[in-house]
């Protein structure tokens, strides 16, 4: 997995989040994401300080665990976006 492509995320309309499990992804120091619309950076959401799980607009570079397979999560269920990464 290049970091640098986008990965698509999946609209679940019963679960009502955006998901998306990624595999191979390379155990490394100091890989970060944030969330965007539409391939551009024009609405990004990064982490909220401290990080809570709560999403804000242009938000702090989100941690990635060690690699591995992942899965990422994106709410809007709840009163402010918010995310989840597990391992999967």
């Amino acid at each position: 997995v290049a970091w640098e492509e986008d990965i698509d995320l999946i609209y679940d309309p019963v679960e009502q989040h955006l998901s998306v499990t990624v595999e191979g992804i390379p155990a490394a120091d100091n890989q970060r994401f944030k969330f965007r619309a539409n391939d551009a950076w024009d609405i990004n959401l990064g982490a909220k300080e401290p990080d809570d799980g709560t999403l804000v607009p242009g938000g702090v570079d989100i941690p990635i665990p060690d690699g591995g397979t992942l899965t990422f999560f994106l709410r809007f269920t709840t009163p402010d976006p918010s995310y989840e990464v597990i391992e999967n």
